[in-house]
């Protein structure tokens, strides 16, 4: 494993350990959670469900450009990763998973290239 990803594996986890340690502390009107498959499948409606919920102003004048942006990326493809890296972060962020209900990804259903080893 190289040392960035050792680092984000390491330090993405103590931050959401840290997050979930203290989130009780946030006060409810404070703190929106967005799952990203709500984010993914309707994404006006999350941001419109984030400023409604944290009573933020301006939504109606930020809303055109919310949509020139969304425009921009659709049709994106999502990546794909590699059986060593989902193998790794159900590793170290399986807390997480359990936390907000997340299926993990096994390893074994991934494709892999015909000349993988695997």
């Amino acid at each position: 494993m190289g040392e960035t990803e050792a680092f984000i594996l390491s330090f993405y986890g103590r931050l959401l350990q840290r997050f979930l340690a203290d989130r009780a502390l946030i006060p409810a009107e404070h703190l929106v959670e967005v799952r990203f498959e709500d984010l993914e499948e309707q994404p006006l409606d999350e941001i419109r469900r984030v400023y409604d919920r944290l009573a933020l102003p301006g939504f109606a004048q930020a809303e055109p450009r919310f949509r020139s942006c969304l425009d921009s990326v659709a049709g994106c493809e999502k990546n794909e990763y590699d059986v060593d890296v989902v193998a790794k972060v159900n590793e170290h962020w399986d807390f997480a998973f359990d936390e907000w209900g997340y299926q993990r990804v096994e390893p074994s259903s991934l494709d892999q290239p015909e000349d993988s080893a695997f």
